[in-house]
C-alpha cells in the first residue's frame, strides 16, 4: 500500500478567543488525541508554530493535500490560503474547514475572495462545512 507522511501545524495554544474556544475546544492535546483516534499519530510530524510561517518550511508544489483549519478571521484566512496554495502540487487539493456554519462567515468570504468566485470553493460531499479546490 501507499505510505503517507502527515504534517500537522498547530500553535499549541488553541483558539485565541473565548468564543472560538467554546465552539471548538483547543490546544495541542486535542490535536494529538484526534490524530491518535484517526490512527495517524505514528505517521504525523507535528510542527508547533503559526500557520503562515510554518508554510515556509515546505517547498512550493511539494504537497499533495493541505487542510486549513486555523484562525477564522478574514485577513488570517486569506493569509493562510495564500501561503499554503503555492505549496500544493498541480493536481493536488487545497482544502479548509468552517466554510459554512460554526459562526465563521469570514472563512467563506476569504475563500471566495481568493479564488474569485464561490464555485471554486466546493463543498466536500462528506463534510458539510469544508471547502476544497483542486490546484490546476
Amino acid at each position: 500500500g501507499m505510505r503517507a507522511t502527515v504534517y500537522g501545524v498547530d500553535w499549541g495554544v488553541g483558539p485565541t478567543t473565548g468564543a472560538t474556544r467554546a465552539l471548538v475546544g483547543g490546544g495541542t492535546g486535542t490535536l494529538i488525541s484526534n490524530l491518535r483516534a484517526a490512527g495517524v499519530l505514528d505517521i504525523t510530524t507535528l510542527i508547533v508554530g503559526e500557520s503562515t510561517r510554518s508554510a515556509a518550511m515546505f517547498e512550493d508544489g511539494s504537497l499533495d493535500f493541505v487542510m486549513i483549519d486555523a484562525c477564522h478571521e478574514l485577513d488570517a484566512v486569506l493569509s493562510d490560503v495564500q501561503a499554503w496554495a503555492k505549496k500544493v502540487r498541480k493536481g493536488g487539493i487545497l482544502a479548509g474547514h468552517d466554510y459554512q456554519g460554526m459562526g465563521c462567515p469570514e472563512v467563506a468570504l476569504a475563500v471566495d475572495s481568493y479564488f474569485g468566485c464561490a464555485p471554486l470553493a466546493k463543498q466536500c460531499p462528506h463534510a458539510s462545512s469544508c471547502w476544497w479546490h483542486q490546484v490546476i
